[in-house]
């Protein structure tokens, strides 16, 4: 709370005050009116995050990924139906679609142009993963997917899949990676930290220079 000393600026306090107070209000205060920019008031501002420098994962429904995965095995060629079925399963391309990143994946998917839908599957749905090989030996594709494809392949953590037919092969890796997702940490270059609200609060103070 402010106290007016005299009506002037720069008065000095009277015999009374200073026999109560001392000098400490000698100094002259200023009658300036202004606001501080501080804020005024004392309470909880909104969320103010703690980090958790742990990586979002995506959540698949495991019984849903086992049966497209039984059904991918057993498909004998690519097509509309198959593609559906794994967007179905995916979480985040109907967001991509709804922000208009995913023009380039649906081009390709009425172009029919089914391995390279299938790889823009992979980078849209995890982008943290990458094509590390793709190789067709006695009959069948097989397809390893990548965190870190820089590593030697001995020690790297990859994700494989095969399948005779080749974007079949390379959706069914996908699945593989969905099952997966939540016991497979994220390469550092694409952690996300995760986040929760605690409280906290302002001090409110005044302006008195």
């Amino acid at each position: 709370m402010r106290f007016m000393l005299a009506t002037q600026a720069n008065a000095r306090p009277s015999k009374l005050f200073v026999k109560l107070f001392g000098r400490a209000y000698e100094i002259p205060i200023s009658r300036q009116r202004q606001p501080s920019r501080f804020f005024m008031g004392i309470g909880p501002i909104l969320s103010a995050p703690i980090l958790l420098f742990g990586e979002a994962v995506m959540s698949f429904d495991p019984n849903q990924l086992k049966l497209l995965g039984d059904r991918l095995r057993h498909a004998p060629s690519a097509g509309p139906e198959i593609f559906g079925a794994v967007i179905d399963a995916c979480t985040r391309i109907p967001v991509l679609r709804t922000a208009g990143k995913a023009g380039r994946f649906d081009q390709l998917l009425a172009a029919g142009a089914w391995t390279d839908a299938a790889l823009a599957l992979i980078e849209l749905e995890f982008p943290a993963w990458t094509l590390r090989r793709l190789v067709y030996e006695d009959g069948e594709w097989f397809c390893s997917l990548s965190q870190q494809p820089n590593l030697p392949l001995a020690i790297d953590d990859i994700v494989d899949a095969h399948h005779p037919v080749l974007p079949l092969a390379i959706l069914s890796a996908l699945i593989e990676v969905g099952a997966t997702a939540e016991l497979r940490p994220q390469s550092g270059a694409h952690r996300v930290p995760q986040v929760r609200p605690t409280a906290a609060y302002a001090v409110c103070c005044d302006n008195f220079a």
